[in-house]
């Protein structure tokens, strides 16, 4: 791959999210199979979600709001593209509307702005791809947006940058953009996990090939000096594109003719799996797969009776999203966040919440859309939801159960 390289404290809960779950304890889990096929790949299948309306049987507490309506303090935001969490709690705040990263400690307090706009160190240049931060322990916050990568410490000195991939277009380089999606320290070194995007070379295209996006995740291992050292690759889906019409632009006395492609939104929705694996789910359907970085499925998890992927269609450019997202706590739950509904409930945002062994806990709904999330460990949530006004909040949520059920690595039977 190449080198890709304060306020108050807040001490009582503002308000309780109502969460629909089962009555059943982690214990008693009835209907939930578990089997071991040829290959020894784990196929768990749960049944269909019961929501009874009088569950409330978990809530979601906040515990910390940032965001103003009006001002100009460092919690009135713009648009927020990102967020992560070190474990400290100290919460970095990617604001495209601004042009920074702004940091809060736990209770909420403002502590800096780092990766402002600009060409020094420490500073980049905002264009308009989406930006993903994520935090290394102990002392790295990554700020990737598919055309560069730079790497600050926690008061915002630059300890690396690398310009990656370049623009889109059928007549142009065909460098994947490379965004950082999670990093954490090995044994002894850095590692990463990559989003890759690429398309068709203008050779292929020249051959008559068709102009496709191709979406990768990779986990490359990183030395001190960040050079990479080892990875792998996985290969998540490969899509059509069509191109725009033909632009002409004057450069000079040359004109300039120019056909774009714009990316499509991805069909598979992906998150960092734990022990080297990463899940996959098409987003059309509701199975989930746990894989290795070599392309071997060692799980997979069904809830209900999900659709076969062969009646949603692999080629089909439209389908209709039943998952929005995929994400991994550190103890290895899933959360599962579903497409918007229409109706009553269009603007709030819901998770399936599977365990460690991808056994069916819950629905957790918020009356929020969700823009971005950090899933942290012992159920603690911080997302980035954006109100009636449309004004963006960042809210740090704890899951609790009112029969006293956690968040934990429990023991899965096989």
């Amino acid at each position: 791959m190449g080198s890709i390289l304060r306020g108050m404290p807040l001490t009582v809960a503002l308000f309780t999210v109502p969460v629909s779950a089962l009555a059943q304890s982690s214990a008693q889990l009835p209907g939930v199979s578990v089997d071991t096929l040829e290959g020894g790949r784990v196929l768990v299948r749960n049944p269909p979600p019961q929501r009874p309306d009088d569950g409330d049987l978990w809530s979601l507490l906040e515990t910390l709001r940032l965001g103003r309506l009006e001002g100009s303090g460092p919690d009135v935001f713009g648009d927020i593209q990102d967020i992560t969490v070190d474990l400290g709690g100290n919460i970095y705040v990617i604001d495209a509307g601004w042009k920074e990263v702004r940091v809060f400690g736990r209770q909420g307090r403002h502590v800096r702005r780092m990766a402002g706009e600009g060409d020094g160190p420490g500073e980049k240049r905002y264009s308009g791809l989406p930006h993903r931060i994520a935090w290394e322990e102990p002392n790295r916050l990554w700020v990737s947006d598919g055309a560069q990568r730079l790497t600050l410490d926690s008061i915002g000195n630059e300890l690396n940058r690398v310009v990656l991939g370049s623009a889109i277009s059928s007549s142009g380089p065909v460098d994947p953009r490379v965004r950082v999606i999670a990093a954490e320290t090995g044994t002894r070194h850095s590692v990463l996990y990559l989003e890759l995007t690429s398309y068709t070379s203008p050779a292929d295209l020249n051959r008559g090939a068709s102009l496709e996006q191709q979406v990768s995740v990779a986990r490359v291992w990183l030395s001190d000096e960040y050079e990479v050292l080892a990875g792998d690759t996985l290969a998540i889906e490969t899509m059509p594109l069509s191109l725009g019409d033909r632009r002409e632009t004057l450069r000079g006395s040359t004109t300039i003719r120019l056909r774009m492609a714009h990316p499509r939104e991805p069909r598979v929705a992906w998150g960092v799996g734990h022990d080297g694996t990463v899940w996959l789910a098409h987003r059309a359907t509701y199975r989930l797969h746990e894989m290795t970085f070599t392309g071997d499925t060692i799980r997979t998890v069904e809830l209900g009776s999900p659709i076969p992927l062969a009646d949603v269609g692999r080629e089909q450019a439209e389908f209709e999203p039943a998952i929005a997202a995929l994400d991994v706590s550190p103890e290895g739950w899933l959360w599962v966040r579903r497409e918007p509904n229409e109706g009553p409930d269009e603007g709030f945002s819901s998770w399936d919440i599977l365990d460690n062994c991808s056994r069916y806990r819950g629905v957790v709904t918020m009356p929020w859309r969700v823009r971005a999330v950090h899933i942290g460990a012992a159920g603690e949530v911080h997302a980035v939801v954006v109100g009636t006004l449309g004004i963006s909040h960042v809210l740090r949520l704890q899951l609790e159960s009112r029969i006293g059920e956690t968040v934990t690595v429990e023991t899965c039977r096989r």
